[in-house]
């Protein structure tokens, strides 16, 4: 397989390397709000479609772990999904 060269870059100003991040930042952004690509947004209709479930026991029997800690977890997780942390 051939392999070409390696070049070192050319060498940019300041300026010139500003203005290129504005520049593509800017048309990337264009493209975002023109381009006709419908991005998800927030809605009220459920999902018509699992594509993983996953179910962890909530209490198991562990060896040196109170019982006290495993119900905090479970109130703490209750708490998580009421304010939606995820």
């Amino acid at each position: 397989m051939f392999y070409a060269p390696h070049e070192k870059p050319k060498h940019r100003s300041d300026f010139r390397l500003a203005l290129g991040k504005w520049y593509f930042i800017a048309k990337r952004h264009v493209a975002n709000l023109l381009g006709g690509i419908k991005f998800a947004g927030k809605g009220n209709s459920p999902l018509s479609y699992e594509y993983r479930v996953h179910s962890t026991p909530l209490f198991r029997n562990l060896k040196d772990v109170d019982m006290y800690m495993q119900k905090n977890k479970v109130i703490n997780l209750k708490i998580a999904v009421k304010i939606r942390i995820w």
